[in-house]
């Protein structure tokens, strides 16, 4: 994975897609990837060993060969984003981790809070966003919306994921200190 300039991980609502964005405005020669899209395309990449195989195998087997591929493939440095494994469980209490082998690694590491904020109002803009989608599932399951906070808080707060992180020696820091050092290390190598 030499190609791997950095990965930033975090959870949902940290920022790091916003991140990404950030520097990928300012060096469009860095290709950024979501490591979300390998997961979800998966089915599409292997469609007959996702219908032969279990899914935690399926995902076990081919998250890291499509994973490779994409980094083998790609000349240019990459900045993977995202969390790198899976999980079944809503709590991802049963996460499995692969390691990235990049120059640099970051876990945005924010107050909780605001993470969790950050995932209310992406919610809220979905379903504004999918009014009609959400009225017809209300109306058809004559239940309330309900949005379950605790669990997000269970997400967010997640301390197997911070060992995990701590024992691959991943920087613990904040959007605005990852930007700046990922902006000297880019410039670093592009001189």
């Amino acid at each position: 994975m030499l190609n791997v300039f950095a990965h930033i991980a975090g959870p949902t609502g940290s920022g790091k897609s916003t991140l990404a964005k950030k520097i990928s405005k300012n060096f469009p020669n860095i290709i950024f990837k979501d490591l979300d899209d390998i997961y979800r395309n998966l089915p599409e990449e292997f469609p007959e060993d996702f219908k032969k195989m279990n899914k935690p195998e399926f995902y076990k087997t081919f998250y890291t060969k499509s994973l490779q591929k994409f980094i083998e493939n790609t000349n240019q440095k990459i900045i993977l984003v995202g969390f790198n494994g899976f999980s079944f469980e809503k709590d991802f209490s049963d996460a499995i981790y692969y390691d990235i082998n990049a120059e640099h690694k970051y876990f945005i590491d924010i107050d909780k809070e605001i993470v969790l904020k950050r995932r209310f109002e992406r919610h809220l803009s979905f379903m504004v966003n999918n009014v009609d989608r959400y009225f017809k599932k209300t109306l058809d399951n004559d239940s309330k919306l309900i949005i379950d906070l605790d669990l997000w808080r269970k997400k967010i707060n997640r301390p197997y994921e911070d060992k995990h992180y701590h024992n691959n020696n991943y920087k613990f820091m904040d959007n605005d200190a990852i930007y700046e050092e990922l902006v000297i290390n880019i410039q670093r190598i592009l001189n």
